[in-house]
Order: C-alpha cells, then structure tokens, then sequence
C-alpha cells in the first residue's frame, strides 16, 4: 500500500504541473497583470490538488472527512508546500518567459 501512495503523490506532482501549464496557457490570453495569474492560476490548481488528496484518502483509509469544511481546510493545508513548490517554480519560468517574450 505504501507503494501505491508513492505513486500517488508522483501522480499529484505531475497533476500540478500540468494544471499550472494548462491554466497559465488558457488565462494568460486575457490578462497580463501577474496578481490576477496568480489568483487565477494557482488558487485553482491548489483546490483540485487538494480533491485529489482527499480521493486519495477516500481510496486507501476509506476516509470521508474531506467532505467536511474543516478537514478540506485541513488538505488544502496539506498540499499547499507541495503546490509553491511545483506550481510556484512552473508558473515562475513560464512568467517569465512570457515576460521575455513580450520586451523582445
């Protein structure tokens, strides 16, 4: 079982980044300003994480507790260094590559 939330958490790393491209690709068409990125980028990616954090849990502890306002508190929590750091070094090089970019 181990096993299986090793591959999980590998699956959660490549979902994050996926999402930051994803998001960052379809957003930055319509704003530039890095505060709306972020909110609109990263909040939602950390949300989804944390969903699948909680199935994660619901798979293996047979553990419903996500879907209480407190526990969902306490997984967003839980999966917020994981996202500053996957998310927040994705969304940094595409910004600034975006950024390069556009002085060219």
């Amino acid at each position: 079982m181990e096993e299986t939330r090793q591959i999980i958490d590998y699956a959660i790393w490549v979902i994050i980044v996926g999402l930051t491209l994803g998001f960052f690709s379809y957003f930055s068409k319509r704003y530039q300003s890095l505060g709306r990125l972020i909110v609109f980028v990263l909040i939602p990616t950390w949300i989804i994480t944390a969903l699948v954090k909680g199935l994660e849990y619901l798979y293996i502890d047979n553990s419903y507790n996500f879907l209480t306002l407190w526990e969902f508190s306490m997984l967003l929590a839980e999966t917020l260094p994981v996202l500053i750091i996957f998310g927040g070094i994705t969304f940094t090089v595409k910004y600034l590559k975006q950024k390069r970019q556009k002085n060219i």
